[in-house]
């Protein structure tokens, strides 16, 4: 999500710390964004869903706090980041920060409900959010 939304709100960006680090051997962009459209029971579990938690996990969420059923339209914009075999973790902390200042930056009067999330997947994760089977 950071590069591709990157790319496509500033062109002439700068090139973010992770793009040339060692430790990265590959980051890929989905060219193409999925969309969910999540239904929610209670404002625990819509927050949790505007923080990044997966829709099947925001569920459990769901049934504490007080009703206030609602639907909310979800954009993913995955990217893969292969790291080289010796690491198994890279510091992404100072790219994000980078990343939401751009986004707020552009934020408009019609985006004072839009909110930004950017979250770690593993493989399995994020074909669940794409609706495929792994059985």
């Amino acid at each position: 999500m950071i590069l591709y939304a990157l790319q496509q709100l500033q062109p002439q960006a700068q090139v973010m710390k992770f793009e040339t680090c060692p430790a990265v051997k590959q980051i890929q962009a989905m060219v193409k964004p999925t969309v969910v459209i999540s239904h929610y029971r209670s404002e625990q579990e819509k927050m949790a869903l505007q923080n990044g938690v997966p829709p099947e996990d925001a569920k459990d969420m769901g049934l504490m706090g007080d009703l206030n059923p609602g639907t909310i339209n979800i954009l993913y914009h995955f990217i893969g980041i292969q790291l080289n075999e010796s690491r198994t973790h890279v510091d992404l902390s100072e790219d994000i920060k980078t990343f939401y200042a751009i986004l707020e930056n552009k934020r408009n009067r019609h985006d004072e409900d839009l909110k930004w999330s950017v979250s770690a997947m593993k493989k399995i994760d994020v074909a669940k959010v794409m609706g495929i089977d792994t059985n």
